[in-house]
């Protein structure tokens, strides 16, 4: 039985949602995801209040999960959630600016969790994003992130409304 099976639900519903109400039905496809797998729910951390200083992480799974999951990716991973149309800006939602010498640098907690090989999900419930599209956005994120941090290799997802309507009606 899947999460919202009786209800009929499009994209634009999920685009509708506020910021609030995209992270509970985010938390909610989490766990239900967690439960359904008998997955531990202990390795994942979920900020509720999208407006919490996050240092762009808005979600952490920091168990390797296992292949093959819905909405999950294997292995570890951070996630950062947008519900709004907003243009993402890469630099601000990755990096600080050093009072010091004015130079960027990666967010310590997000490097932390790059460089130990975790895929980045940016997650946009505003908006429905095609393949290339998204190619799209992967490349301009490893682009801007390779002027900062040459060295970093990381996986990036990117889910928009689209994937989680798809989700919640399998």
């Amino acid at each position: 039985m899947k999460l919202l099976d009786l209800i009929h639900v499009n994209a634009n519903d999920v685009k509708d949602l506020n910021e609030y109400e995209s992270a509970r039905l985010l938390d909610k496809l989490f766990r239900y995801e967690f439960e359904n797998n008998s997955l531990e729910v202990s390795c994942l951390t979920f900020s509720s209040d999208p407006k919490i200083k996050d240092q762009g992480i808005d979600a952490v799974i920091t168990k390797a999960l296992p292949t093959g999951l819905n909405i999950l990716p294997a292995g570890i991973s951070i996630f950062q959630f947008k519900a709004s149309k907003q243009v993402f800006n890469v630099k601000k939602e990755f990096c600080k600016k050093s009072l010091a010498n004015n130079e960027w640098y990666l967010k310590p907690l997000l490097k932390e969790f790059l460089e130990k090989g975790a895929t980045y999900v940016l997650i946009n419930t505003r908006e429905v994003w095609n393949y290339a599209q998204k190619e799209d956005r992967k490349k301009k994120i490893k682009n801007e992130l390779n002027k900062i941090d040459n060295e970093l290799e990381f996986p990036i997802e990117i889910y928009t409304a689209e994937k989680f309507r798809r989700n919640i009606l399998k």
